[in-house]
């Protein structure tokens, strides 16, 4: 493992909106995945990842980044002392294998490993998290992702999902989270496709 000079870059992020913020009193699902996904060889130093990875969630969450000129969003990062494979869980928190899942979800099918190592570190630091509901609805309106017949039914259960978890979002979750509570407003008020 081999640690950088301090430097920067850019952390893209494709939307914004879909993302919301929490800690672990905010999720049911948190639990030690134990199979070993990191090789002995990598040796993840989640202490070292969570100033860094604690400024890109609050840049994110107040709306500190700029447009990308090929779509999405980027946010500026200074990093130091990291080594590659550690920066590289940080983006992927961002961009590319974000944790999808939404505040009611019993159960994560991605991220267990980075919860497990940062959470373990430090229970009260803030992730960010990437909405399984507002990203399948998402790919519903792709005719590529969804055939036709199955748009209508789809979106009916992903907007009665919404309507059904806002009243039940935590506290936190909706103070730190506007724009993904906006976004989840949006669907649970979405009127039925024909």
């Amino acid at each position: 493992m081999t640690g950088h000079d301090v430097h920067s870059f850019g952390v893209p992020v494709s939307n914004p909106d879909m993302f919301w913020f929490g800690t672990l009193d905010d999720v049911h699902w948190f639990a030690d995945p134990a199979d070993d996904r990191y090789a002995d060889d990598v040796e993840l130093r989640w202490d070292r990842m969570v100033d860094p990875l604690a400024s890109v969630t609050e840049a994110l969450r107040a709306g500190d980044w700029t447009a990308h000129p090929d779509g999405g969003f980027v946010i500026a990062v200074v990093i130091s002392g990291l080594s590659v494979e550690e920066e590289s869980v940080i983006v992927s928190l961002f961009s590319g294998h974000p944790i999808q899942a939404d505040p009611w979800d019993t159960e994560l099918t991605d991220g267990r490993h980075r919860t497990w190592g940062f959470w373990s570190y430090d229970p009260g630091l803030v992730l960010p998290f990437e909405s399984r509901l507002l990203g399948d609805e998402k790919i519903v309106g792709d005719p590529e992702y969804t055939p036709p017949h199955l748009t209508a039914p789809l979106r009916t259960d992903h907007r009665d999902e919404a309507s059904e978890q806002l009243p039940q979002l935590p506290t936190g979750v909706v103070e730190r989270s506007p724009r993904y509570v906006a976004a989840l407003t949006r669907l649970a008020r979405s009127e039925d496709v024909s």
